[in-house]
């Protein structure tokens, strides 16, 4: 199963966001961020943890949507740019990847 296709289904599958934090006593919460509906997602993280995981789940569809596009893209095209494109894509996400580590 394609990583793309895999995310779609855990998104789909988990509580709908938005998603937001709660500060508890010594941890933090995750809950759905919509009034009325504030249903716990997982409580007991740490600050960081709790605003990476409700980032990630906020702009998950967002991102789907944009590595999407790039696929298609490269899957309907036979120009050698767009394969070149995507290799300078790759290449750029392996860049950052290495200055953040």
């Amino acid at each position: 199963m394609k990583i793309l296709d895999e995310l779609r289904r855990l998104r789909r599958e988990a509580t709908p966001e938005p998603w937001g934090v709660l500060p508890a006593l010594d941890s933090y919460a995750v809950l759905r961020a919509v009034p009325g509906d504030d249903r716990l997602i997982c409580d007991e993280l740490t600050e960081e943890n709790a605003a990476y995981i409700t980032a990630a789940c906020n702009a998950s569809e967002a991102l789907e949507r944009v590595a999407r596009a790039a696929e298609v893209y490269v899957d309907r095209s036979n120009d050698a740019n767009a394969f070149r494109l995507l290799a300078e894509l790759e290449a750029l996400a392996k860049i950052e990847d290495d200055d953040e580590n």
